[in-house]
């Protein structure tokens, strides 16, 4: 009889468990907004040059995806002492193509991290504003292509589609 209690709190302990698996279509909350801005876009990147227009600090992307409305870039950097801030920045202009293409940069502020520690962080954008910005384009290819520049590489990311949900 005195193992029934013992027994009760392990299997509303299971239930509380099993009831709590994440949604996978759960909205990310701590997503960053992207930005949408021409004039910001113009001062860190010259696109018809394929320039840096302000130097940037060493970042790369290791693995970028697109999960419902959200982008999931797997950036490396040197840090490991300070907090970096990463940010998204599109520009307005898009191509003419089928299908249509948007141009981004992605750069980090690195808040003069002088740490030279390989780190690796998984940085989630919100593409939300994307969708309510560029909805008009889906409709020439059921998508859109984004194109990523990291302003400290001559690399360009292969173009990750987009597609509104």
């Amino acid at each position: 009889m005195k193992k029934a209690p013992y027994l009760m709190l392990l299997l509303s302990c299971a239930i509380i468990l099993v009831g709590c698996e994440e949604d996978p279509n759960q909205e990310v909350i701590d997503a960053i907004p992207v930005v949408i801005d021409d004039s910001l876009f113009a001062v860190y990147y010259d696109w018809t040059t394929n320039t840096a227009l302000i130097p940037q600090d060493e970042l790369a992307i290791e693995k970028a995806e697109i999960m419902g409305n959200t982008l999931q870039l797997n950036a490396s950097y040197f840090g490991g002492c300070k907090q970096h801030e990463f940010s998204l920045i599109f520009s307005t202009i898009n191509t003419e193509s089928i299908p249509p293409a948007i141009f981004s940069i992605f750069i980090q502020d690195d808040k003069e991290d002088t740490c030279r520690a390989v780190m690796i962080k998984e940085v989630i954008f919100d593409l939300s504003p994307i969708k309510e910005r560029f909805w008009y384009l889906e409709k020439y290819s059921g998508f859109i292509e984004i194109m990523i520049r990291i302003p400290s590489s001559d690399v360009a990311y292969p173009a990750l589609r987009y597609k509104f949900e």
